[in-house]
Order: structure tokens, then sequence, then C-alpha cells
């Protein structure tokens, strides 16, 4: 199947509580936080980003190659819960892990969608945790030594927004709060021809970035 631009655009609808799952009624209760922010696939923007941005990642000195660590091997060294949902383009499946830092506490979705099997990580999803969240029980908690999460450009969460131009540009679209990155390239594999795309959108709040999700996919 020829795969264009349509599968790996990920807009993010709505705000956490989208994706969360309110406990109780009661004044004060917790909102826990299991799955990522649901998927929906659409027509990107033009791609404008010279070069790939992010393919790797590193979590607590693990290093994470995007299309070819597979979650599972990631969930047998940090325990937690592997969580799926929906199917055919739409399927997904991640790994949620939460730790902290000097700035705050958060909690990253390691996913992998049908283009990448289920299996293997063709992305993640990195955001603050608010104060009247709390990570779900099937979410690995990281000890704050242990828990660092390193890209491989410099770009992490808490920076300013001009920070975050002045590092990637002009950003390829701006939806809301959001900056949309977007970088393809050609490439030969097994004498065909292949086509890398590579996406980084960055959420804005109180000019500080308060949620990171990076896709990557190779398709023919």
């Amino acid at each position: 199947m020829n795969w264009t631009r349509l599968v790996i655009v990920v807009m993010i609808a709505g705000v956490s509580i989208c994706f969360a799952q309110t406990v109780g009624i009661r004044p004060g209760a917790k909102t826990v936080v299991w799955s990522p922010p649901p998927v929906y696939l659409g027509v990107s923007p033009r791609s404008t980003v010279p070069k790939e941005m992010v393919g790797t990642l590193q979590v607590a000195k693990t290093p994470i190659i995007l299309e070819k660590t597979k979650l599972e091997d990631i969930r047998r060294q940090f325990g937690g819960t592997i969580g799926y949902r929906g199917d055919a383009a739409a399927a997904e499946a991640w790994l949620c892990l939460h730790g902290s830092e000097t700035d705050g506490d958060w909690i990253l979705w390691l996913t992998s969608g049908e283009m990448h099997g289920l299996t293997n990580i063709g992305g993640f999803y990195w955001r603050r945790i608010g104060s009247n969240e709390v990570p779900d029980r099937r979410c690995s908690s990281l000890t704050h030594e242990e828990g660092e999460v390193i890209l491989p450009i410099p770009l992490t969460l808490g920076m300013t927004g001009e920070e975050v131009r002045q590092l990637l540009g002009q950003p390829s679209a701006v939806w809301g709060d959001r900056l949309l990155y977007d970088h393809e390239h050609q490439r030969v594999i097994r004498k065909e021809p292949w086509t890398v795309y590579n996406e980084v959108i960055v959420t804005i709040r109180k000019n500080a970035v308060w949620a990171i999700e990076v896709s990557k996919l190779t398709s023919d």
C-alpha cells in the first residue's frame, strides 16, 4: 500500500480531560491518566523542515530508536502494562511511564501504530502532569534519579516558545497553542524508493512547552 503523509499526522483534539478517566465526583478528586491523546488521521501541511529532527530518545539512560526499538523490550526493563485501542489504521499500542524533575512531574507515552505493527515504537507523547492528575497504576514510575528524558536536540519541557522557534525555526503550521514541524526525505531501501516522515508537535501553554509529540514513519 502506498501511504502518503495522511498516515503520520497526529492532531490532538481538546484538552487532557479528553484522554483521562475521572475518578469519583467528590470535590478534590484526582483525574487518573492512562491512555495517550486520541489519534486523528488528517492532511499534513507541506513539509518545511530541511532535516530529520527527532528519531531517537533516551529514557533513564536507555536509548530508544524510533521504528526499531520494541515496546515489549522497554516494558521488560521498566515494567508497566502495554495498552491497546482502535483497529485498522487507527490501531495503537502504548507504554506509559512517569517521573519527576526539578521543574515538575511528567508523563511519557511510547506509542506504536498499525504501520509499526503495534510492536515497534514509532513515536511518543511527553507532557507535564497537572496538580489534579495521577498516573494510572498501569503506568510505570521512574525515580527522580533514573527518570530523565533526553532528546537528540535540546528540546525539552518548560522551555519558552521563543526558544522553540530559535531551535526549530518557523513551524510548518500552527494549530491553536500547537506548533507543528514537518519533515520528509527520500531514501533507498533494498533498491526501492522510500519516504521518511518525521513530525514534531510542540504544545505551548503560558509561553512554556507543556507537551512534545514526535512521530516517525518510513513508507514506500
